[in-house]
């Protein structure tokens, strides 16, 4: 980490990637040495984040794994916090997901992206660490490769003591983190919601995509807190919609992710074996053999 010294110093700081988020930026930058490019996440040093900046870093720094994204390093002036990323080329899923107005992939290929979700998360739990905001727009695409970001809202779980801050997209959110006392777990019922609407191209628990300010929050967590139905009907809400055709294994294992009580949720462990998820991984090892033969 660089105290006291501008990202100026190594890097051209050039045009924003996306939209700026609620705590800060992303922009592209050039390495003046080596001339390659970055991203670079900027954050600014008031009181009340704090927090999510020493979150993200402390985060940043203690993973490595390929669906996680890699910081290179992080800079601190007065203002600013900069962490510099891997730049991944594909944008995130929630452009995806807009790109191709609403479903965004079939099955097959939702399957082998949920796979490294899951891997990354099921190593984030395995640290302790619950990421608490999986989400569309925190999951980059790069080369047929998922990478999971934004760790400012990531906590410590202690399996003695349950997590009480409410934080996270409210239309990702598991309902026990609306109530207080949560776990890991959160995550799970937040990547049930993204395979639902990669599947689907809806929000089962906002299906208009109303923006969460406190009108529509207030609409949007009773749905939540009222659950997911693991049927099929007539409309869009947080039930299967009869106008998309889904494997009763898709549907069966959103609808093991989509449960209220979290000691009946899958873990990522239990998510990784099933059935949906195991047949994909198969299918794509054996066609990585046969493509090396």
């Amino acid at each position: 980490m660089f105290k006291g010294v501008s990202i100026t110093r190594d890097y051209c700081v050039k045009d924003l990637l996306g939209f700026p988020g609620s705590f800060g930026e992303v922009r592209e930058c050039v390495h003046k040495v080596s001339g390659k490019s970055y991203a670079c996440k900027t954050m600014k040093l008031k009181q009340n984040f704090h927090n999510m900046i020493k979150n993200e870093i402390e985060v940043c720094r203690s993973v490595q794994h390929p669906n996680l994204a890699k910081a290179v390093a992080v800079y601190e002036d007065k203002k600013e916090v900069h962490i510099v990323f891997e730049k991944y080329c594909d944008g995130d899923l929630f452009d995806a997901v807009q790109k191709q107005g609403g479903r965004y992939c079939n099955e097959k290929e939702a399957a082998k992206l949920v796979y490294q979700l899951l891997e990354a998360i099921e190593y984030l739990h395995g640290l302790g660490i619950a990421h608490c905001d999986v989400k569309l727009s925190n999951t980059l695409l790069s080369n047929n490769c998922v990478k999971l970001i934004d760790f400012g809202v990531a906590q410590k779980v202690n399996e003695s003591i349950a997590l009480h801050a409410e934080v996270g997209s409210t239309s990702f959110m598991a309902p026990e983190v609306m109530m207080g006392s949560y776990n890991e777990l959160c995550d799970m019922w937040s990547l049930g919601v993204v395979v639902f609407i990669v599947l689907c191209g809806f929000n089962p628990f906002n299906p208009r995509a109303l923006p969460a300010n406190k009108q529509n929050r207030r609409a949007i967590c009773s749905k939540i807190l009222k659950g997911f139905a693991p049927e099929v009907r007539a409309g869009f809400g947080a039930f299967f919609p009869q106008t998309v055709e889904l494997s009763d294994s898709a549907k069966d294992f959103i609808s093991h992710l989509l449960i209220s009580d979290k000691n009946y949720r899958y873990s990522a462990r239990e998510a990784l074996e099933h059935p949906w998820i195991k047949q994909c991984h198969e299918t794509c090892n054996n066609a990585s053999t046969t493509n090396e033969k």
